[in-house]
């Protein structure tokens, strides 16, 4: 399913994943993911966008973190701050 590598390729890395919160996952995508990531010890930090009407259940399932964004005006909302500073 995913590239192979050694742990050290994934030491530490982390995956931002932005969605509108429309798409739920199968069973095993987020059984062979979650494996996947902890196995490499990989962080995801989600991002749902219009979280007013969107549901944020399924980034849940696979997601270290989730941050909801109703508006992406970076003069009015930290989120990019929260993200990266969330990665150190």
């Amino acid at each position: 399913m995913f590239a192979e590598s050694t742990e050290e390729d994934w030491l530490r890395a982390s995956i931002i994943f932005v969605s509108d919160g429309e798409a739920p996952i199968g069973d095993k995508f987020r059984d062979e993911f979650n494996a996947w990531r902890k196995q490499r010890k990989v962080k995801v930090i989600s991002v749902i966008i219009d979280s007013y009407y969107n549901s944020d259940v399924s980034l849940k399932e696979f997601s270290d973190e989730v941050h909801k964004l109703s508006s992406i005006r970076t003069d009015s909302n930290p989120l990019a701050l929260t993200i990266f500073t969330s990665l150190l």
